[in-house]
């Protein structure tokens, strides 16, 4: 939170997700180090602290959130519902008009 007096809000039509993916590469030098870090992020204690440092939502539903935080970055189970997934092939194939539209709309 940097002060800024600014909430969220979930749209009917519904809310796009945010995913970070990670994974193990096939040729990692040190799988065990590998899935070490896996369960390092995926600890309730780092999901704790990226939810305190970074707005990000808890993956893992053990993590504890202080209430006023999870008011900011969480969901609602009515909004969870209108979690939707990106069509990334067609966000890809429309980047142009998108830009266009967005530069049109709020840079004038």
């Amino acid at each position: 939170n940097a002060g800024i007096k600014v909430a969220t809000v979930a749209p009917k039509e519904g809310v796009p997700m945010y995913i970070s993916g990670f994974s193990v590469p096939k040729n990692a030098p040190s799988k065990d180090g590998a899935y070490a870090w896996l369960n390092a992020m995926m600890a309730a204690s780092a999901q704790e602290n990226f939810a305190i440092d970074m707005g990000y939502n808890p993956t893992v539903t053990h993590a504890k959130v202080a209430p006023d935080l999870q008011a900011r970055i969480g969901f609602s189970e009515e909004e969870q519902k209108r979690l939707v997934d990106l069509d990334y092939g067609y966000m890809g194939k429309n980047d142009i008009d998108f830009q266009d539209w967005w530069n049109k709309s709020f840079k004038g």
